[in-house]
């Protein structure tokens, strides 16, 4: 790695998440959610995703897989915190349980749990505006190493 790369990644002994805020802003489905980012440490991603009405079911309650896609979001995000840029982490399994009726914005909060040579493991918490413990979940993600330079 050139110098002045290394410098650019690494401020202070502290890794560059520059490259997860990037992936982040890459994610269509999230930009038409309206989700933005709370936190971003090596390890750790809070995202919120704001309440719309269109988000409902037929019981007047955000309807799951958009809480699903938020949490997903934020646990692999947190797994790519914790690689070098170039690095992909597509699920390869997910679980939520839903604790509480969601009626408002929530937060979302990813955890690494362990990184590995080929998967990365994450816990998710959904919080709601009150810090109520709305769902909770656990996901593997299947580590991509970056491609070298001239190989597609």
């Amino acid at each position: 790695m050139e110098r002045k790369q290394q410098f650019e990644e690494t401020v202070m002994g502290v890794p560059s998440l520059e490259h997860v805020r990037e992936r982040l802003r890459r994610i269509p489905a999230l930009r038409l959610l309206g989700v933005d980012l709370l936190a971003l440490e090596p390890g750790l991603v809070r995202l919120r995703l704001p309440f719309r009405e269109d988000f409902c079911n037929s019981m007047g309650m955000v309807q799951g897989g958009f809480v699903t896609a938020v949490a997903d979001a934020a646990g692999g995000l947190a797994v790519l915190s914790k690689l070098e840029s170039g690095w992909k982490a597509p699920t390869i399994e997910l679980k939520i349980n839903f604790l509480e009726p969601i009626r408002g914005s929530v937060e979302a909060v990813g955890r690494v749990l362990r990184t590995g040579t080929g998967v990365g493991v994450s816990s998710m918490e959904i919080f709601l505006e009150d810090g109520t413990l709305a769902a909770a979940g656990i996901a593997t993600y299947r580590l991509v190493g970056p491609t070298p330079r001239g190989h597609q």
